[in-house]
């Protein structure tokens, strides 16, 4: 006679199915931008069919998506939307303070780290060296777009449209002063 299930028995059995559900997720981030269902299948070591039905589950709730071309899976909108909730809870300043005085230590330089604000590159954090002489600056300084290797940095990886009005600003100074 079969065992009937006691109420524990389906409760670690609706963990373990998250448990399938957040590594054919974390799967699909590794093999992205997409894969097809036997190299993910391969890739977590379960028969195609079980992950077949996950995805199915994860499609239905926006959190996996087909290619309808190539039959290939990759995330969905709702896996973007949590990965960018996550992103925003990260205080980014208190992540980088460790490396950020190792950094300075290894260099014995002072080091900063610069946010795009309205008004350019703005030090928000600084690790100052310890030393005699040292290269100043404090939090709030906005620093040049084009004469600061920080605001380079800055001009040659943000689109163009964010940075064009100050750049064409500092050029004409630039012009006006020479």
């Amino acid at each position: 006679m079969a065992k009937a299930s006691s109420p524990t028995d389906n409760g670690k059995q609706k963990v373990r199915s998250a448990e399938v559900g957040t590594d054919i997720l974390k799967a699909l981030a590794e093999l992205s931008p997409s894969t097809s269902l036997s190299r993910l299948a391969e890739h977590v070591q379960m028969p195609a069919s079980k992950v077949h039905r996950y995805l199915q589950a994860l499609i239905a709730s926006g959190f996996a998506e087909q290619d309808a071309a190539t039959n290939h899976y990759g995330l969905g909108r709702e896996a973007l939307r949590v990965g960018l909730a996550a992103l925003g809870s990260i205080d980014v300043l208190k992540v980088a303070a460790l490396p950020l005085s190792q950094l300075r230590d290894e260099l014995n330089e002072s080091c900063f780290i610069a946010v795009w604000g309205n008004q350019g590159a703005t030090v928000v954090t600084i690790e100052p060296a310890v030393r005699a002489v040292t290269v100043v600056t404090q939090m709030g300084s906005v620093l040049p777009l084009l004469t600061s290797s920080t605001g380079l940095v800055f001009a040659a990886y943000l689109p163009e449209r964010e940075t064009v009005e100050l750049r064409d600003r500092e050029l004409a100074a630039l012009q006006h002063g020479a």
